[in-house]
């Protein structure tokens, strides 16, 4: 069931001739709909007649007050709310990460409550459990494990954040690289009851853990067969970063069989890490621009 939350913050980039086809870019954890702008222009610029929604997931970027339970579904019923409240059909959707998994779990279902989502492109989001705070290959990895260290880090951090750079050298005492540290600048806004300038998260960091477990126990697997299965499955396509520890041995075996089957699509790119987009964008968009052409109405 959909449940009435306040719709997620969004912009919207029109494509060169724009004729309704709508492909919806969704983030990853402690993201935001920024993320994607650069890539999105680049992506409709590439395929006439597509335009481009990019969303703010729940307790991200500028998108407040949706009511738990905070989960992959939940996620993806507000993108659905979202989209017909826009009155666009979300023709594709492309997600990395928890934002893939999301836009997955709103592809597999029927058209009267997904849009109509023909063409799926999960960025490094296995579809598969996880358990978090574990490497891929689940041993356990401790302060190891990326995103537990930046949650871990960022909880740590006094709010008010002075400056940016204030942030960044916490961080980086905190263990994160300067590329992380440096991205999480891009999280921070005014604090309004703040004096000097004072900053704080734009994400709702009470909620994350909330997310990353849900993410981490749901499998998609099981959906994915059902739909190859019936014939009713839009076509669904892996990107995965060749220098990625997302993907367990099971997983990748999982996709391997998968695509064995014809039930998916693999694509490797060898250069890039887990944020593929921001690793080899040219090499997501020589994947992505011939899929948007091809699947315009």
């Amino acid at each position: 069931m959909i449940h009435e939350q306040p719709l997620l913050a969004h912009d919207v980039v029109a494509g060169q001739d724009a004729c309704g086809d709508v492909v919806v870019f969704a983030h990853g954890i402690l993201g935001s709909r920024n993320n994607w702008k650069s890539f999105a222009h680049k992506a409709v610029a590439t395929a006439p007649g597509w335009s481009a929604l990019l969303v703010d997931l729940r307790n991200h970027g500028q998108s407040r007050g949706q009511a738990p339970p905070h989960t992959v579904a939940a996620a993806a019923d507000d993108v659905a709310v979202l989209c017909r409240h826009l009155g666009v059909r979300p023709r594709a959707v492309v997600g990395h990460s928890w934002g893939g998994k999301a836009m997955l779990d709103l592809a597999l279902r029927p058209p009267s409550t997904s849009g109509g989502v023909d063409l799926a492109v999960i960025v490094d989001s296995p579809p598969g459990t996880r358990v978090f705070g574990a490497s891929a290959d689940g041993a356990r990895a401790g302060p190891r494990e990326e995103i537990d260290r930046v949650v871990a880090a960022v909880a740590a951090v006094p709010l008010p954040v002075p400056s940016r750079r204030s942030l960044v050298e916490q961080l980086r005492a905190a263990g994160l690289s300067e590329p992380i540290a440096q991205w999480m600048t891009t999280n921070l806004e005014p604090a309004p009851a703040a004096v000097d300038g004072g900053l704080r998260w734009k994400f709702q960091l009470d909620a994350i853990p909330a997310m990353l477990a849900d993410f981490g126990a749901r499998d998609l697997w099981p959906a994915l067969r059902a739909h190859a299965a019936t014939g009713e499955l839009p076509d669904v396509v892996f990107v995965r970063g060749g220098r990625s520890d997302r993907w367990s041995a099971d997983e990748q075996e999982r996709l391997r069989a998968a695509v064995a089957d014809g039930v998916v699509v693999d694509h490797v790119l060898d250069a890039a890490g887990h944020w593929v987009h921001a690793d080899d964008p040219k090499g997501l968009l020589a994947i992505l621009a011939p899929l948007l052409r091809a699947h315009a109405g």
